[in-house]
């Protein structure tokens, strides 16, 4: 017996008690709970990490935090809200791994988005100018200069490598098992230079972040690794998605023990890229199951799970918007 499963198991015990207790009454069956998850993760992105008590009661698994880095004199400190709005809710969560692990549950950590450094990372920009995307073709012409400067690394120098090890570091030094890196939003930006031109802005920016992961373990040697994919920073049409053979090419040398997590943007023309990665036996989880708005019913979130684990993907995850969340929305 292992704890996580010790704790399902008193859950699926604790849901049919909660079903069946009356006030004058109490049945409590003589069973054997047998029980296995349909999807290996099922989580949430950008929860306020207080819910994970109440959303691993109902066997919820995986919660996302993003962070963001500072260059300091010392090095790379990566650092999190956590999606906590109140300050001393958020002290007492600081760092949630361990707690989270007593509800058999794993917070999950990683650095914004790439095209998100440069305005977000103080410090980043002046320490490493090098890596400031070169040319208009680097820039999302729909934030650049207006809500703020999102704008794609040069994701092929070697200094890349040198942040992402320094963040995924810092927060396996804080005791967390897993680091789940964003690539960068805008899905058809590219540093002009004529490296990452050769390579191809998100091939190089897989490939500086899985050896980054291989620097990482050296140190902690069981740490994980996800890379995640969700296009954004455009208003369609037209809609816009990751070069095909970019995301073809990344999938199909994913290592076995690495995931991908995708939002939308990355399935091809016929929405079947990723499947048919995830039926060859490549770790791959979806995001956004539904669209957070008063039109969506439960019955589509079943039809959404049933699809996603029959076509043989990991797990699904489901956004949420960010430290506005709470328990009544």
């Amino acid at each position: 017996l292992a704890d996580r499963g010790l704790y399902y198991g008193t859950r699926t015990l604790s849901q049919w008690l909660e079903a069946h207790l009356r006030p004058d009454l109490a049945e409590i069956p003589l069973a054997s709970v047998v029980d296995w998850p349909d999807l290996e993760e099922r989580g949430f992105w950008h929860m306020p990490v207080s819910l994970v008590p109440w959303l691993a009661s109902m066997k919820m698994n995986r919660f996302f935090v993003i962070h963001h880095f500072a260059v300091e004199d010392t090095g790379i400190r990566p650092f999190s809200t956590y999606n906590e709005l109140d300050e001393a809710v958020r002290k007492d969560w600081t760092p949630p791994y361990e707690r989270a692990r007593e509800y058999a549950a794993e917070v999950v950590p990683g650095p914004t988005h790439m095209d998100f450094w440069e305005a977000r990372c103080p410090g980043y920009k002046e320490a490493f100018p090098h890596l400031i995307g070169k040319g208009e073709g680097a820039k999302d012409p729909f934030t650049f200069g207006r809500t703020f400067n999102q704008r794609v690394p040069c994701a092929s120098h070697p200094d890349m490598v040198t942040i992402l090890t320094g963040v995924m570091t810092g927060l396996a030094a804080q005791k967390a098992s897993e680091i789940m890196v964003w690539m960068s939003e805008f899905p058809t930006a590219a540093c002009e230079c004529e490296s990452c031109q050769k390579e191809g802005q998100f091939r190089a920016e897989a490939r500086v972040t899985l050896a980054a992961w291989q620097e990482a373990k050296k140190a902690y040697p069981d740490l994980r690794l996800s890379l995640f994919f969700g296009r954004g920073g455009f208003l369609p049409p037209p809609d816009r998605r990751y070069p095909d053979d970019q995301i073809r090419d990344i999938a199909a040398a994913l290592p076995p023990d690495v995931v991908l997590r995708a939002s939308m943007g990355c399935d091809g023309p016929d929405d079947r890229l990723l499947a048919a990665f995830a039926a060859q036996g490549k770790r791959i989880a979806r995001c956004n199951i539904v669209a957070l708005t008063s039109a969506f019913l439960s019955e589509d979130i079943r039809a959404r799970l049933a699809g996603i684990a029959a076509e043989h993907y990991i797990g699904a995850w489901q956004f949420t918007p960010g430290g506005y969340a709470d328990s009544d929305s």
